[in-house]
Protein backbone atom coordinates (compact mmCIF):
# COMPACT_ATOMS: atom_id res chain seq x y z
CA UNK A 1 0.00 0.00 0.00
CA UNK A 2 1.66 3.56 -0.89
CA UNK A 3 0.54 5.70 1.84
CA UNK A 4 0.13 9.16 1.72
CA UNK A 5 -1.51 9.76 5.01
CA UNK A 6 -0.20 7.85 8.70
CA UNK A 7 -1.31 9.10 12.40
CA UNK A 8 -0.68 7.29 15.43
CA UNK A 9 -1.75 8.41 18.53
CA UNK A 10 -1.28 7.03 21.82
CA UNK A 11 -3.37 8.04 24.80
CA UNK A 12 -1.77 8.66 27.81
CA UNK A 13 -3.93 7.59 29.82
CA UNK A 14 -3.84 4.22 28.60
CA UNK A 15 -0.63 4.19 28.92
CA UNK A 16 -0.61 5.62 32.65
CA UNK A 17 -3.17 2.98 34.12
CA UNK A 18 -1.46 0.26 32.68
CA UNK A 19 1.70 0.88 34.33
CA UNK A 20 -0.18 1.72 37.80
CA UNK A 21 -1.74 -1.38 37.83
CA UNK A 22 1.90 -3.10 36.88
CA UNK A 23 2.88 -1.39 40.08
CA UNK A 24 -0.03 -2.17 42.33
CA UNK A 25 0.41 -5.92 41.08
CA UNK A 26 4.35 -6.08 41.96
CA UNK A 27 3.89 -4.97 44.95
CA UNK A 28 0.50 -7.09 46.08
CA UNK A 29 1.31 -10.37 44.42
CA UNK A 30 3.77 -12.52 45.81
CA UNK A 31 5.72 -14.80 45.07
CA UNK A 32 7.38 -12.16 42.34
CA UNK A 33 8.03 -14.82 39.73
CA UNK A 34 3.96 -14.02 39.24
CA UNK A 35 4.00 -10.62 39.71
CA UNK A 36 6.19 -9.45 37.34
CA UNK A 37 4.83 -11.18 34.09
CA UNK A 38 1.30 -9.77 35.64
CA UNK A 39 2.87 -6.55 36.03
CA UNK A 40 4.27 -6.71 32.22
CA UNK A 41 0.70 -8.07 31.09
CA UNK A 42 -0.87 -5.13 32.42
CA UNK A 43 1.89 -2.08 31.09
CA UNK A 44 1.24 -3.81 27.48
CA UNK A 45 -2.44 -3.91 27.28
CA UNK A 46 -2.24 0.00 28.75
CA UNK A 47 0.18 0.50 25.55
CA UNK A 48 -2.30 -1.73 23.49
CA UNK A 49 -5.94 -0.09 24.06
CA UNK A 50 -3.99 3.62 23.87
CA UNK A 51 -2.61 3.40 20.54
CA UNK A 52 -4.44 3.82 17.46
CA UNK A 53 -2.80 3.53 13.55
CA UNK A 54 -4.36 4.63 10.32
CA UNK A 55 -2.72 4.96 7.05
CA UNK A 56 -4.62 6.52 4.05
CA UNK A 57 -3.35 5.97 0.44
CA UNK A 58 -4.60 5.77 -3.60
CA UNK A 59 -5.62 2.16 -2.33
CA UNK A 60 -7.66 2.22 0.57
CA UNK A 61 -7.29 2.42 4.07
CA UNK A 62 -5.73 0.30 7.10
CA UNK A 63 -6.77 0.49 10.84
CA UNK A 64 -5.16 -1.00 13.74
CA UNK A 65 -5.08 -0.96 17.41
CA UNK A 66 -2.38 -1.20 19.25
CA UNK A 67 1.44 -0.40 18.50
CA UNK A 68 2.11 -3.56 16.97
CA UNK A 69 0.03 -6.37 15.43
CA UNK A 70 -2.61 -7.16 12.47
CA UNK A 71 -4.56 -4.43 11.04
CA UNK A 72 -8.05 -3.95 9.02
CA UNK A 73 -7.37 -2.92 5.37
CA UNK A 74 -9.98 -1.72 3.49
CA UNK A 75 -10.45 -0.97 -0.23
CA UNK A 76 -11.17 2.42 -1.22
CA UNK A 77 -14.29 0.71 -3.11
CA UNK A 78 -16.13 -0.09 0.20
CA UNK A 79 -15.95 2.98 1.20
CA UNK A 80 -19.17 5.22 1.13
CA UNK A 81 -18.50 8.62 2.88
CA UNK A 82 -15.79 9.79 4.76
CA UNK A 83 -16.09 13.16 7.01
CA UNK A 84 -14.49 15.02 10.10
CA UNK A 85 -16.00 15.10 13.84
CA UNK A 86 -14.76 15.72 17.38
CA UNK A 87 -15.43 13.84 19.48
CA UNK A 88 -16.28 14.35 23.31
CA UNK A 89 -14.91 12.51 26.56
CA UNK A 90 -18.31 10.61 26.57
CA UNK A 91 -18.00 9.68 23.10
CA UNK A 92 -15.17 8.45 22.32
CA UNK A 93 -15.44 5.64 25.24
CA UNK A 94 -18.81 4.90 23.80
CA UNK A 95 -20.78 6.40 26.25
CA UNK A 96 -22.53 9.23 23.51
CA UNK A 97 -22.50 6.68 20.76
CA UNK A 98 -25.76 5.38 20.13
CA UNK A 99 -25.60 1.33 20.50
CA UNK A 100 -25.01 -0.09 17.03
CA UNK A 101 -23.41 -3.42 16.16
CA UNK A 102 -22.06 -1.91 13.03
CA UNK A 103 -20.12 0.67 14.53
CA UNK A 104 -16.23 0.69 15.26
CA UNK A 105 -14.35 2.49 17.34
CA UNK A 106 -10.45 3.22 17.39
CA UNK A 107 -11.10 6.19 19.48
CA UNK A 108 -8.88 5.87 22.83
CA UNK A 109 -9.06 9.65 23.07
CA UNK A 110 -11.20 12.47 22.84
CA UNK A 111 -10.49 15.07 20.11
CA UNK A 112 -10.51 14.95 16.18
CA UNK A 113 -11.52 12.30 14.52
CA UNK A 114 -12.40 10.62 10.78
CA UNK A 115 -15.61 9.23 10.23
CA UNK A 116 -15.63 6.50 7.41
CA UNK A 117 -19.14 5.13 6.24
CA UNK A 118 -18.28 1.66 4.80
CA UNK A 119 -20.75 0.69 1.85
CA UNK A 120 -21.78 -2.40 3.87
CA UNK A 121 -23.64 -0.06 6.38
CA UNK A 122 -20.27 0.06 9.04
CA UNK A 123 -19.23 3.07 10.65
CA UNK A 124 -15.45 2.89 12.06
CA UNK A 125 -14.40 6.30 13.93
CA UNK A 126 -10.41 6.99 14.40
CA UNK A 127 -9.08 9.33 16.35
CA UNK A 128 -5.99 11.39 14.26
CA UNK A 129 -4.66 14.71 14.89
CA UNK A 130 -5.79 16.14 11.43
CA UNK A 131 -8.88 14.44 10.07
CA UNK A 132 -9.65 17.06 7.35
CA UNK A 133 -6.04 16.05 5.65
CA UNK A 134 -7.13 12.33 5.93
CA UNK A 135 -10.72 13.28 4.86
CA UNK A 136 -9.38 14.95 1.66
CA UNK A 137 -7.39 12.67 0.84
CA UNK A 138 -9.87 10.32 0.88
CA UNK A 139 -12.25 12.09 -1.27
CA UNK A 140 -9.74 12.51 -3.93
CA UNK A 141 -9.07 9.17 -4.20
CA UNK A 142 -13.19 8.29 -4.64
CA UNK A 143 -13.34 10.78 -7.02
CA UNK A 144 -10.44 9.15 -9.36
CA UNK A 145 -12.73 6.16 -9.73
CA UNK A 146 -15.20 7.49 -11.13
Amino acid sequence: MTTAYTSTVVARGHVVVGVALGVVAVLLIRPWPVAVPVALVLVATGVYLGTVRLALGADGLRVAQGPWGRSRTIPRSAVASVSCTTLTTAQAFGLGLPWNRRASRLTPRRGPALVVELTDGEVLRITTPDPGAAASLAAANRKDDR
